[in-house]
């Protein structure tokens, strides 16, 4: 008996590259040099809309068989030496000089930390292990016309501001801020501190 069979065109099937987190042990190096985020470096899974964010290094994605793609922007938690939650954080470079400070432009209502348990906070603004406070509160910041001077601002910082101890979380900003419990839970029993020598 004869049978007839419909032949269909064979086509190839376009392989799509494996996404792999490599994850470095940490060190108490990590994070601690103060130097400014890389605003080239964006998530390479969801766009954020808040400004660029401080990043861990060694947290990157890479494409096998390809290069190394951009990091994946971390959350970050920190403590303070006291309740500078609305004060302007500044980033300082070793040597004490200023690494990075943002325009008043750049400050919004969103750029105040999320409150956490137990004395964290979550990170909006691109703190680092090196960042120390300003006596400009945010609000004030913000309705300035002209950015300050870097000498303005380092004498406007407050003796002992600072961030004393830091924690990058295994999600991005955008989940952490969407889900504070699950910070907090993690915060708990993963705590990594940073402190400042």
């Amino acid at each position: 008996m004869n049978r007839h069979f419909k032949h269909f065109a064979l086509t190839a099937l376009s392989a799509a590259p494996f996404l792999v987190a490599c994850n470095a042990p940490k060190t108490a190096a990590d994070g601690a040099t103060g130097a400014s985020p890389r605003s080239s470096e964006t998530s390479a899974t969801m766009p954020v809309s808040e400004p660029p964010v401080h990043q861990i290094p060694e947290n990157r994605v890479h494409l096998i068989g390809g290069t190394p793609a951009n990091a994946i922007p971390k959350a970050v938690a920190f403590r303070m030496s006291g309740n500078y939650a609305q004060n302007l954080p500044l980033n300082l470079n070793p040597d004490g000089t200023l690494a990075s400070f943002p325009a008043p432009s750049d400050i919004t209502p969103r750029s105040a930390p999320l409150p956490l348990e137990d004395g964290w906070w979550l990170d909006r603004r691109g703190v680092t292990s090196s960042t120390v406070f300003s006596r400009y509160t945010l609000e004030e910041y913000a309705a300035m016309k002209e950015t300050p001077s870097p000498g303005v601002l380092l004498e406007s910082v407050i003796p002992g501001a600072c961030v004393t101890q830091i924690e990058y979380l295994p999600m991005s900003p955008v989940e952490a801020q969407a889900d504070t419990c699950a910070v907090n839970t993690y915060l708990r029993t993963h705590t990594y501190s940073i402190s400042r020598p």
